[in-house]
């Protein structure tokens, strides 16, 4: 190698190991600037020390540890917090850094009224401060953040207006994760989270899980409700476009992939009343036209105990029917067929020690687009309807008869054809309701029993007009017997489901658009909470 080239390479070394120095400097400056500034801001109402901070401009992170702080209002107050992590966003150009992300280790804080220790808190997003800034200012306009992680929260203590009360607070996690440009939240988790306020409430849950929701449609409302705080007030091209977001994202159910509640339990002891969850859930869900058209739902145990409590009627009423927990369970499934445009579904639902009813519907020939296209056009002026009533202080004003026969129009004109059945079966509803009433009328049971059928057959008839079926009684007789027999109802469509097909349906016409059919079915035998 020759001299020039051996004093060109030292050169430029010495230019980057001087350059890295420079920068480090820098670096480390803008920190120790960032964290100076914080520590003696007024508003702090704190007193914050640490023993030690470390940056590293390589990884672009700082590490503050051993940090305690004294709380003005509350100096009896300790906290200490073993190590903080600071993610700086730093230009060497400006030579100014930002807060782009923390993450917070072993923090407690014990005062006279309780204490709380937490592991681990992780904050992101692009420049903390300034979001705080803006927070301050309202000027945020949209989810500010990409990630906050909370692990091994715990809260106890006494609320200061009542020592003697002792509340309890755990999470084990708390996950909120969105994607780069903040429109949509990738996992919400909340894990094994408690509360417990002693002789009063407690509320549990074991997991609630969001995978996939859109927020970008905050934005909009957002700015709308900026504009309507105006002096202008918003203008339309504002409530049109929230007006338009919110109506896409509300029919694409707000852009949830899946969803699932686990062991929920909310209990107030004071009362004797009690809630519970063992399982909902939604998902596989199918989206043809950017709005959701398939997928499963599930409720699994949900129970409501010590309603008799609620009231003496409730009481008198509830324990003649020997009902002292409620209990809902239901499974639903909806599939797409993209080759046919056939939508098939299927729906058990049991109230147990009551009803069970199954059903199973199919629409045919559905064009998703169209589909998708009516419904967000409705969706929109409604809520441009709604936007518009509220900005001007002045409830929407509508023919309520008009409202449904818009609402039903909007589900017609781009399917073939559909079909709806519907079995029932008493699994302890009708004798249950039989008794209490026997008991506040005076009447005899089965006096009861057959008047209740007479008029079911009575308002049924008429109602039904010619499109009643052959029938009609004889089912009706068969459900209310002493052994009563599940029945089952079905109608479908007669002609293609056009507009103009239902536009001019009547209660006396209805059966040239529709039939209907009736029958009884032999019992299950199977109580709804097996």
């Amino acid at each position: 190698m020759g001299r020039t080239a051996v004093v060109t390479t030292a050169v430029v070394a010495a230019a980057a190991v001087g350059g890295y120095f420079y920068l480090s400097n820098s670096f480390e400056t803008q920190v120790q600037a960032q964290i100076d500034s914080f520590i003696s801001n007024p508003d702090l109402k704190a007193d914050l020390t640490y023993q030690s901070l470390k940056v590293d401009l390589l990884s672009g992170t700082a590490i503050v540890e051993g940090i305690t702080t004294k709380d003005h209002d509350n100096p009896d107050a300790t906290t200490s917090t073993e190590k903080v992590e600071l993610d700086i966003g730093f230009s060497p150009f400006s030579g100014t850094a930002t807060i782009d992300g923390f993450r917070v280790t072993a923090a407690k804080m014990d005062t006279p009224q309780g204490k709380i220790s937490l592991d681990s808190m992780e904050v992101r997003g692009e420049d903390l401060v300034g979001i705080i800034d803006d927070f301050k200012e309202e000027k945020l306009t949209n989810w500010p953040l990409t990630l906050i992680d909370v692990r091994g929260l715990n809260m106890e203590g006494s609320p200061p207006q009542n020592p003697t009360q002792k509340v309890l607070i755990s999470l084990d996690t708390a996950h909120v994760a969105t994607n780069n440009d903040q429109t949509r939240v990738d996992n919400l988790l909340i894990d094994n989270f408690v509360v417990d306020v002693s002789n009063q409430a407690s509320i549990a849950i074991d997991r609630y899980q969001i995978n996939g929701l859109d927020i970008g449609w905050i934005t909009d409302m957002v700015a709308m409700s900026k504009a309507e705080e105006s002096e202008e007030g918003a203008d339309d091209a504002l409530i049109e476009a929230a007006a338009l977001s919110l109506a896409k994202t509300s029919i694409n159910y707000m852009g949830i992939d899946s969803f699932i509640l686990e062991g929920f339990n909310f209990d107030i002891p004071m009362q004797g009343m009690a809630i519970s969850i063992k399982e909902m859930s939604v998902k596989d869900l199918v989206r043809p036209a950017d709005f959701v058209l398939g997928g499963t739902m599930k409720i699994d145990a949900f129970e409501l105990k010590g309603v008799q409590n609620t009231s003496p009627q409730a009481m008198q009423i509830l324990t003649l029917a020997d009902l002292d927990t409620i209990r809902l369970d239901m499974a639903s499934s909806t599939q797409f067929d993209d080759t046919t445009g056939n939508v098939t579904s299927q729906m058990d639902l049991k109230l147990d020690k009551l009803i069970s009813l199954e059903s199973e519907s199919s629409v045919a020939g559905l064009k998703p687009a169209q589909m998708s296209e009516k419904l967000i056009a409705y969706q929109r002026d409604q809520m441009e309807q709604t936007f518009r009533a509220a900005e001007e202080g002045i409830p929407p004003q509508q023919d309520p008869f008009a409202q449904i026969a818009e609402a039903l129009s909007v589900y017609t004109g781009y399917y073939d054809g559909v079909s709806v059945s519907l079995g029932v079966e008493d699994q302890g509803l009708l004798p249950r309701g039989l008794k209490v009433y026997s008991v506040l009328s005076g009447m005899p049971e089965d006096q009861l029993r057959e008047q209740f059928s007479m008029m079911a057959i009575a308002q049924a008839g008429p109602l039904l007009g010619e499109g009643a079926p052959e029938n009609l009684a004889e089912v009706i007789q068969a459900f209310m017997a002493p052994d009563s027999q599940p029945m089952r109802v079905s109608v479908r469509s007669l002609v293609p489901m056009t507009e103009e097909a239902l536009s001019g349906i009547t209660p006396q016409t209805w059966h040239t658009v529709f039939g209907m059919e009736m029958a009884t079915a032999e019992p299950t035998g199977t109580p709804a909470s097996e």
